[in-house]
């Protein structure tokens, strides 16, 4: 009986082992790797930035513009990178402004989240604190934010090494801008949506300045128009019709810098309509 020799030679194993109970089983290992973090390893993790702020009442959100950003060789950063370093000033900013608000008196706000639009600088700021030190009601001073724009400027200037002017908007007035234009854009994806651009300013316009503005194009014997839409909603945008496109307008953006005496960065409208979606 061969078979049955090679059959009972086999080791069995221990039955004390295998249906041992006197002491618990440590509890199975999970198989699933933690996710990789696509973030540059030496900036800050953005679980570590994004906690929930103490608690506040309500929350505000911002569409935050860069001016030259990834144009040509000059501030280059990724969206993930310039991302991780406006959560570090914004979650550092909102323990300090927290101080002056209570933290009993309302529920705790989701975690404060960045998104990006496009790699030209177009960031979607959501679930920030409201602004506890403005003691105005006014509506201008309640859609301020709770920190200080030039401060994140500098911030990013020296941790993020790009020099860049910023441009902070909230829906109200980009849905003006949307509602009111004189332009027929037609439906989205028109070829006329690619001839219409937004230029948003540092302050307000001078009126004597947009009068010029305007005389310019009127001179040029161009089919190019200029709309201010007014300070409905802030009034620091100045719309464009470029027939032509961007590159052969006589009314640019630089032009509309140069004789309003200050910074501007400007957007097409398919950007400002998908803008305005991402705040709502």
């Amino acid at each position: 009986m061969p078979a049955e020799r090679r059959k009972s030679s086999r080791t069995k194993p221990s039955p004390s082992i295998s249906s041992s109970t006197s002491q618990p089983k440590p509890p199975p290992k999970s198989k699933m790797k933690p996710p990789k973090s696509k973030l540059t390893p030496s900036l800050p993790s953005p679980s570590s930035v994004v906690a929930p702020p103490p608690s506040l009442s309500s929350s505000q959100r911002y569409l935050l513009l860069f001016k030259s950003l990834n144009v040509s060789s000059h501030n280059r950063i990724s969206m993930p990178v310039l991302i991780s370093h406006v959560l570090v000033f914004l979650q550092s900013q909102s323990t300090s402004s927290s101080s002056a608000g209570s933290s009993d008196s309302a529920p705790l706000l989701l975690p404060i989240s960045v998104t990006s639009y496009f790699q030209s600088g177009n960031l979607i700021l959501s679930n920030l604190p409201p602004n506890l030190t403005s003691t105005s009601s006014s509506r201008s001073t309640s859609d301020e934010p709770f920190f200080s724009l030039p401060a994140l400027q500098t911030y990013l200037s020296l941790h993020a090494h790009i020099e860049s002017t910023l441009f902070l908007r909230t829906l109200p007035s980009l849905t003006h801008i949307l509602t009111n234009c004189p332009f027929s854009t037609g439906p989205v994806g028109s070829d006329l949506e690619t001839k219409v651009h937004v230029v948003f300013l540092e302050k307000l316009p001078g009126q004597e300045e947009l009068e010029e503005l305007r005389e310019r194009v009127r001179k040029d014997g161009s089919e190019e128009m200029v709309w201010w839409p007014g300070d409905v909603e802030g009034g620091k945008e100045v719309v464009l019709l470029l027939p032509n496109g961007v590159g052969k307008a006589k009314c640019g953006a630089g032009v509309v810098e140069k004789v309003l005496g200050m910074k501007g960065t400007m957007r097409g409208w398919r950007t400002l309509r998908a803008c305005a979606g991402l705040l709502e």
